[in-house]
């Protein structure tokens, strides 16, 4: 078994011309032949022809620490089957920086990837310290943890989030910034850690995680938020933080937004969505209307500027938004839905059209390679940042249904007007593959992952992007001819 960091998948069934299987054109994913042929080889493999599974996931890209669960590459840069998930009914997936949580249909919650720090829930061994630093097989954390069923989760780069089925939420990995919901920045715990909302305990809805920080959405639209705010995601103003005398400007006990209309209003909104980018926070309303803060420092908050909006040496503090402001320019865009990449932001119209505002230098956006418009270049001739949302015209006949973003690429499952079927699309970074293209060439228009073809007769649910990897879940309705 050949480990080297360079190596990447070599199959003699992928790139041999094998006549039998290309001038088959009564086989289905025939502009998929690699990802449907082993499709089908793993069908019959797991006895799974007759009787497809529902809830299956595919895997693509980085696997440096076993975040696609494969064992003998480090890029996987087509579409594969996790086959260690055969005997588990797929519910939901969540992607962190190199880790990943799985719930399955009965709300067990599986983990693999990097667990350097515990982010995937599970102890060293006693007897081999290092045993356990990386999973490479999905290990059920249910278990470990005195039966708690999730219904949702939320992956950060070295920490997460589960939120269970009685609407508690619990955190386990690296404690830095008091990003676990505790006091002690040294804490690092494989042991679920249930997080303290007071009154709200039981009441939490949906939660979100960023690098450094989370926010957790209640059934009544206010939001809570903890871990590091250097960077303002947390919502609180500098005057608070700065009398509050926090190190590092950082929560630790989860504490309400006081999230207004306006300065001048004393009216609350009722919060509908949330999303965490590495250091800016995004939130939706029940008008759908969008507000932003955190850092702005490549246009990220779509508030109409960016660290070379300002002068020479003072773009980075003024990036700084510490409460929350309303995104202006998607006023009356009846914005449905919110995601967060590392510093870039997504936004999906009712229609399905998709804006998107941040950082374009590996064409995360995306936009092609052309001078932003919108964007003040006051400094810096070579900027790629998108200062407000900016609608991605390639989809115009086509209806985004969902996104994910990761470190700087990013999945979406699209379903085309005419035809009626969803296809998953993506563009990007590629540089380890994360965009399930084939190769490693970063993308500027968005391209359908043409390797899934074989699977459009079915219904995709969900993708996931990681730091650079990516999953994306199946169900499947019928057994493929």
């Amino acid at each position: 078994m050949n480990n080297s960091p360079n190596q990447e998948i070599k199959s003699k069934k992928i790139f041999v011309e094998n006549s039998s299987i290309l001038s088959n054109k009564n086989r289905q994913g025939k502009f998929g032949v690699f990802s449907h042929f082993l499709y089908d080889e793993l069908l019959q493999k797991l006895s799974y022809k007759s009787n497809p599974p529902s809830g299956i996931v595919v895997t693509f890209g980085n696997n440096s620490h076993f975040e696609t669960t494969y064992e003998d590459y480090k890029i996987i840069k087509y579409p594969l089957l996790i086959y260690k998930l055969k005997n588990i009914t797929v519910k939901k997936i969540y992607s962190g920086w190199e880790h990943n949580i799985i719930i399955s249909n009965i709300n067990e919650i599986y983990s693999f990837g990097n667990n350097k720090h515990f982010q995937c829930g599970i102890p060293f061994s006693n007897n081999y310290k290092k045993e356990n630093i990386t999973i490479k097989n999905p290990q059920n954390i249910s278990c470990l943890n005195g039966g708690i069923k999730g219904n949702s989760a939320s992956c950060g780069n070295e920490h997460t989030l589960i939120l269970d089925v009685t609407n508690n939420v619990y955190s386990f990995g690296n404690n830095e910034d008091g990003v676990l919901g505790v006091e002690n920045n040294d804490l690092k715990s494989y042991s679920f850690i249930k997080i303290d909302f007071g009154n709200y305990n039981g009441r939490i809805k949906k939660i979100s995680s960023g690098t450094l920080h989370n926010v957790a959405l209640t059934d009544d639209g206010n939001i809570f938020t903890w871990g590091s705010s250097q960077g303002g995601q947390l919502g609180f103003s500098e005057e608070y933080l700065t009398s509050k005398n926090l190190k590092n400007f950082s929560i630790s006990i989860p504490t309400i937004v006081p999230i207004k209309k306006n300065l001048n209003s004393e009216e609350s909104i009722i919060i509908t969505k949330i999303a965490c980018g590495e250091a800016h926070t995004i939130a939706l309303d029940s008008k759908k209307e969008v507000y932003s803060w955190g850092f702005g420092s490549n246009g990220q908050l779509g508030l109409g500027f960016c660290e070379d909006s300002f002068e020479i040496g003072t773009g980075l503090s003024k990036s700084r938004i510490f409460t929350p402001r309303k995104i202006q320019s998607l006023q009356n865009k009846n914005i449905s839905d919110i995601q967060c990449g590392k510093t870039f932001s997504m936004f999906i119209d009712s229609n399905g059209g998709l804006y998107s505002c941040g950082v374009n230098d590996l064409y995360q956006l995306g936009i092609p390679d052309t001078p932003p418009q919108n964007h003040v270049k006051n400094y810096d001739s070579r900027c790629f940042d998108y200062i407000f949302p900016t609608k991605l015209d390639y989809f115009l006949d086509m209806k985004v249904e969902k996104i994910s973003c990761g470190e700087a690429h990013c999945l979406a499952i699209v379903k085309d007007f005419f035809s009626n079927e969803r296809i998953i699309w993506s563009w990007g970074n590629n540089g380890l593959g994360q965009l399930g293209l084939g190769d490693k060439m970063k993308v500027s228009l968005p391209k359908p992952i043409t390797f899934l073809f074989g699977y459009k007769k079915d219904k995709f649910e969900n993708v996931s992007c990681g730091g650079f990897h990516s999953l994306c879940l199946i169900k499947h309705n019928s057994a493929m001819a």
